[in-house]
């Protein structure tokens, strides 16, 4: 199959179910809130080394936050089962909340859908402590809040978050040079962006990495079959002649439907890029995750 003369490969993208928190971080400025979140987002592109994954949504205009101030939506996740263990996301949910603290005029509240919440978790109680005694309880458009006295005002948090199960998605984007693949997965993130309830994980954008490596069995490794300066090195590399870049397109959603919404969307947009050669995902056996989503399906 081609779009826009880019080849898309007859294969699917590999999905992992994981547990996933929505939060809305406002501030008196729409770029203060980024910021904040870019903050409270940081270290987590991948379960391979961070204690969680975290990505940006993307922007909430005021007249749709609880407390009428710019916002940004930030997803905290990990999968469900061990060696992961979702149930360790409660912790981080609270621990990446209470770095809002830090930025003068933060606050923080859930925003998941009620109708997604399948468990919640007492932000509020465990960060209200930073008061020292000196926090209150209030309530912000019908929303349970703590306020929590700091030098430059209150920060406010909601009390109970939300957490339902959603999942990840990818695909491999690959180009004639670097400048290339980045404006191809750049593209891909604009599309991406204006679905509802996904995410980029991390940044987004990444040099792709497989769990379980060859040489080194103990950790994850370099995808040496999707590393274009190991073509005629390796027997198995799935780089074709022409392609000097491989970057995977990362990302995770609240919702199946969202994920691939994002996938199509995401190729589609890859597929305009000049320079771009070929679509993909990255070959982890049919074994990972437990789901796929297979791209002749999705248009």
């Amino acid at each position: 199959m081609k779009i826009n003369n880019v080849e898309i490969d007859d294969t699917f993208a590999e999905i992992w179910d994981l547990k996933i928190a929505r939060i809305l971080v406002t501030a008196y400025s729409e770029s203060w809130a980024l910021s904040a979140s870019q903050m409270m987002a940081g270290y987590g592109s991948s379960v391979i080394m961070c204690a969680s994954q975290a990505g940006i949504e993307g922007p909430v205009s005021p007249i749709e936050t609880p407390d009428g101030r710019p916002g940004v939506l930030v997803q905290v996740s990990l999968p469900p089962d061990p060696p992961y263990n979702g149930g360790k996301l409660k912790k981080e949910i609270v621990t990446r909340t209470l770095t809002l603290i830090q930025p003068p005029t933060c606050a923080a509240f859930n925003a998941m859908p009620k109708e997604l919440i399948r468990e919640t978790v007492d932000v509020g109680s465990q960060i209200s402590r930073f008061g020292d005694g000196f926090e209150s309880e209030d309530v912000i458009s019908d929303r349970e809040v703590y306020r929590i006295p700091v030098t430059s005002g209150d920060f406010i948090v909601e009390k109970k978050f939300g957490i339902t199960v959603g999942c990840d998605g990818h695909f491999i984007v690959m180009a004639e040079n670097v400048v290339a693949g980045l404006a191809g997965v750049n593209a891909a993130f604009s599309a991406i962006r204006t679905v509802g309830g996904v995410a980029p994980l991390g940044l987004g954008p990444s040099n792709s990495a497989k769990r379980g490596g060859i040489n080194y069995k103990e950790r994850a490794t370099t995808s040496h079959a999707y590393v274009p300066s190991l073509r005629n090195k390796v027997k198995d590399t799935n780089v074709p002649e022409g392609v000097e870049a491989v970057m995977e397109v990362a990302f995770f959603g609240l919702t199946m439907d969202a994920v691939k919404k994002a996938l199509k969307v995401g190729i589609e947009a890859t597929t305009t890029v000049p320079g771009v050669k070929k679509i993909s995902a990255l070959d982890l056996g049919g074994t990972f995750g437990g789901h796929q989503i297979y791209f002749r399906d999705l248009f």
